[in-house]
């Protein structure tokens, strides 16, 4: 089954994925942009299911302080990457799903920052998801955010009715309550989750993860001044304030 997979994406890249750098993809353009609000100096970005690169090399462009790294099993994927993407601080891996985390360890040689993976959740066995998340979580560092799209299961079933010729070799259906307890048995938090609409309306599920909870956040304080401005300026309307919501709905009664 591997080499069965590995040969589709091999096949992939010239039927699909080099039209997409040709001619864009709305799909991608919206999940680089959701994937770049996280994006920092000297933090190390993995692109997990990274494809021929487009996502990487997107994110290498937007943050040149980061170290993003691209995995995909695919050879012929990771050949074409390094071979198009010329950004200095994007690096391409390619290895087999069982084999990837230990490959990016070497790579990196730090705990990883940043996840996603765009797209790449319905193309793995739904056996082999918790340990994925779990592995995941092994490379992370203790404030990692993990960001993931996948197609909502309405979608996908009507793709599997309506167009199965478009289906990938493996595209399953992936139900939000699995996936929540899988990727909290494996230490992550739900941060973020919208639906988002390309092409049709609420066609994809965007998923933003964390490794801390929310009590574990760390505190801020509004700056001195700008809470004392704030206050001041409140207190300077209070009397209208309290005319407008205290005092004229219960006169006009």
């Amino acid at each position: 089954m591997a080499d069965t997979v590995t040969e589709f994406y091999d096949d992939f890249l010239e039927k699909t994925m080099v039209r997409y750098r040709i001619v864009g993809n709305a799909r991608l353009d919206a999940a680089i942009e959701l994937v770049a609000k996280y994006l920092r100096p000297g933090i190390t970005v993995a692109d997990i299911g990274c494809g021929i690169g487009i996502v990487s090399e997107a994110l290498a462009r937007k943050q040149r302080g980061a170290d993003i790294i691209g995995l995909d099993l695919s050879p012929q994927n990771i050949r074409y990457a390094q071979a198009t993407v010329d950004e200095p601080n994007a690096r391409f891996i390619a290895s087999s799903i069982t084999e990837q985390f230990d490959a990016l360890r070497r790579t990196a040689k730090r705990p990883v920052d940043l996840v996603c993976m765009i797209d790449v959740l319905e193309h793995i066995p739904e056996a082999d998801r918790r340990q994925l998340f779990s592995d995941i979580a092994d490379i992370c560092s203790n404030e990692a955010i993990f960001v993931l799209t996948y197609p909502t299961p309405e979608f996908q079933r009507y793709r599997a009715e309506h167009d199965p010729e478009i289906l990938q070799v493996i595209d399953n259906v992936v139900e939000f309550d699995d996936l929540y307890s899988e990727f909290r048995e494996s230490g992550w938090h739900l941060a973020r989750m919208d639906y988002r609409g390309i092409w049709v309306e609420d066609e994809y599920v965007y998923l933003v993860l964390r490794r801390k909870t929310p009590d574990e956040f760390p505190q801020r304080k509004e700056p001195f001044l700008a809470s004392l401005r704030r206050r001041a300026g409140r207190l300077a309307i209070r009397p209208y304030l309290r005319w407008k919501y205290e005092k004229r709905p219960f006169r006009e009664r």
